[in-house]
């Protein structure tokens, strides 16, 4: 007899059932409650997708504190302690009432019900149905504008209908265009979809304002950050495209190579033999290092969408050796490369002058990013809300 699978049956599976259904009667019973004790529904919360303070999350709590329709703001993450010791480096840290995790689902559950807006960059939970069941407004943002998976409809269970549904009342995106391919990628929110703009263009749009006449790029050096996804391997990339040639291209032009890999890759300097690390869930975030840098390569990722409101040349390696039938030349506003010597070349062009593709970067910033938006982020969540 399979001890391991006897075990499920007989005790791992009634435990998990008897979890499950002690659930549901808990957030029935808080549904219910609320239908008698009307919630206060003064509380703002941001669901973190891991426990990262990223740039939406950031500009996000900036809002809200000056937002006099909120009294009380909280934090729900996979690690209180990580994510608490990040918080540390903020200015904002003692405007947060409470960090909670997603364990702590009594709490949680008290917190949602008595939140007037939510907004999460996590996928939808079980607690967010029975919050929206008493009137929480919930707005999920993407980590990022879709292009892995547009097109690539599939006839599963979860591309065709999936609870998350039920879970939101928006999904905001940061342009009509980006609403199409988020629509192509999972058909099934197409009517929660909304133009509200992403949280973290409102923080790089004032970075850009505060300092457009000053020259953000102290060091007299040229910068080439390096960020995958974590769709290829991070290590493997960084083998094939790193190497002595290109570190003593850019030691010859007085440049260096920033290595920033997605937060679900693991890093450390021991991998990286000619280039320096910049932590994922560290300080300088992506905002401080597009103010720094010269070039960015990555592949075919969201990041490049991010880092158009600074104008930044970028050279796209072919991980994925798969253009998806896109026209790379307008989708994407930069040279493709499949080797060390392209990207080598690609970098001397840009340190010389040429760059081949800046009309094509002001084209995208048009389409890939809301104009027009004058309110913040949370304001036009709000309005379109009518909180």
């Amino acid at each position: 007899m399979n001890i391991k699978l006897y075990l499920k049956k007989t005790i791992l599976f009634p435990l998990k059932t008897g979890r499950k259904l002690g659930y549901f009667l808990l957030l029935t019973f808080y549904v219910l409650k609320s239908k008698i004790i009307k919630p206060q529904k003064n509380n703002f919360t941001f669901i973190l997708r891991s426990y990262a303070i990223d740039a939406d999350t950031e500009e996000t709590i900036r809002q809200v504190i000056n937002d006099s329709r909120f009294d009380k703001l909280y934090i729900i993450t996979n690690s209180t302690c990580k994510t608490n010791d990040l918080l540390k480096r903020f200015e904002f840290n003692n405007n947060i009432t409470g960090v909670l995790g997603k364990k702590d689902i009594l709490e949680i559950t008290r917190v949602l019900i008595n939140s007037k807006l939510v907004i999460t960059s996590d996928s939808g939970k079980n607690y967010l149905i029975a919050a929206r069941l008493t009137g929480t407004k919930v707005v999920k943002i993407p980590h990022g504008v879709t292009f892995k998976t547009t097109g690539r409809f599939k006839k599963t269970k979860k591309y065709l209908f999936s609870l998350n549904y039920f879970a939101w009342d928006k999904y905001s995106v940061s342009s009509e265009l980006h609403l199409i391919r988020q629509a192509a990628s999972i058909p099934y929110i197409f009517d929660k979809l909304c133009v509200l703009g992403l949280p973290r263009f409102d923080k790089f749009n004032l970075i850009i304002e505060k300092n457009k006449n000053v020259d953000l790029r102290l060091e007299n050096n040229f910068k080439v950050l390096f960020a995958p996804t974590h769709s290829s391997s991070s290590k493997h990339l960084i083998k094939k495209f790193i190497s002595t040639n290109l570190n003593d291209l850019l030691s010859n032009n007085n440049g260096k190579i920033l290595i920033r890999t997605h937060i679900v890759d693991r890093l450390t300097n021991t991998d990286i033999n000619v280039a320096e690390l910049a932590g994922s869930d560290i300080y300088p975030s992506l905002s401080e290092l597009f103010t720094q840098i010269d070039v960015l390569v990555t592949d075919i990722s969201s990041i490049y969408v991010d880092s158009l409101p600074f104008d930044i040349p970028i050279i796209f390696i072919d991980a994925l050796r798969d253009r998806r039938t896109i026209d790379n030349e307008f989708i994407f506003p930069g040279p493709v490369v499949n080797t060390e010597q392209e990207l080598c070349h690609e970098i001397n062009q840009l340190i010389k002058g040429v760059d081949k593709y800046e009309c094509n970067r002001n084209v995208n910033s048009k389409l890939m990013l809301a104009k027009g938006k004058n309110k913040l982020f949370i304001e036009r969540c709000c309005n379109e809300l009518a909180l």
